[in-house]
């Protein structure tokens, strides 16, 4: 019987860690949204808020990355949703550092360069993570487990 339960758990294990790749990543998004949605929005001249919303999408795509490596990946509308978060973590990273080295000069300027950046991803990756919990069949468990109800 243990020789059983051990060979069922061996054939299981690389779909348990696709389902953990995927879970870490639903898991991270919602810690990102959540912090997104309980404060204020957050003032690209808010140094505090920006590196704590820009930690938590590199959390976010890091999980993502991670998910794009198991075969569950290549055929899910989750795969769009990874891409999205790590292309919006990336380009967010950047252009807020962008902002502050010239926010000094021209706090005007640099503030429009930054959403010009980071808004059509922010946009981009709502709108694939909207759809692809549109189109899950457990959508609504995927929402409130991870704590995705405002996307």
């Amino acid at each position: 019987m243990k020789r059983l339960a051990l060979l069922g758990l061996i054939i299981l294990m690389p779909a348990l860690l696709r389902a953990d790749e995927k879970g870490t990543m639903l898991q991270a998004l919602g810690q990102f949204e959540q912090a997104w949605r309980s404060t204020t929005p957050c003032e690209v001249s808010s140094n505090a808020c920006q590196t704590r919303e820009i930690w938590l999408a590199q959390q976010a795509a890091q999980a993502a990355d991670r998910y794009l490596t198991t075969p569950d990946a290549k055929e899910s509308p989750w795969r769009l949703v990874a891409q999205s978060v790590i292309k919006y973590s990336q380009a967010r990273s950047e252009a807020y550092a962008a902002y502050v080295r010239a926010r000094n000069q021209d706090p005007d300027a640099a503030e429009k360069a930054y959403h010009s950046i980071v808004d059509p991803l922010e946009q981009d990756f709502i709108g694939q993570l909207k759809a692809a919990l549109g189109s899950d069949e457990n959508s609504r468990e995927i929402a409130q487990r991870f704590g995705l109800v405002d996307f």
